[in-house]
């Protein structure tokens, strides 16, 4: 079994490293450290314990990572899809000449 952290994701909240302390620290500067990326059997009971504590979903086993990464990238693509409907309104705006205006035409011109 392998530990995964999403280090992206994580927000120190420190519940990993009370169900599952021989696995994960969290130090005084604040960090999550793993101190154990693949623990044994002994300790998978707390490790998935771990991972269902995380408020974030940041931690996950192997087999969970797949899902937990797959899901990384949908939030992303949903930000840069609405960055690109941002960009492509304004685009719309100022080619229509109204993105300063607020009027059609480009200002000033009479057009």
């Amino acid at each position: 079994m392998k530990v995964i952290v999403d280090y992206d994701r994580c927000i120190e909240s420190g519940s990993c490293t009370r169900a599952a302390p021989e696995v994960f620290e969290l130090r005084d500067d604040g960090f999550l450290y793993v101190l154990q990326e693949e623990p044994g059997e002994e300790l998978r009971a707390a490790v998935e314990e771990a991972a269902d504590l995380c408020p974030t979903a940041a931690s996950a086993l192997a087999a969970d990572a797949v899902a937990l990464a797959v899901e990384a990238v949908a939030v992303r693509w949903q930000y840069l899809e609405a960055a690109v409907r941002d960009v492509a309104a304004v685009e719309v705006r100022r080619c229509r000449g109204d993105a300063h205006t607020g009027i059609g035409g480009i200002a000033g011109t009479g057009r």
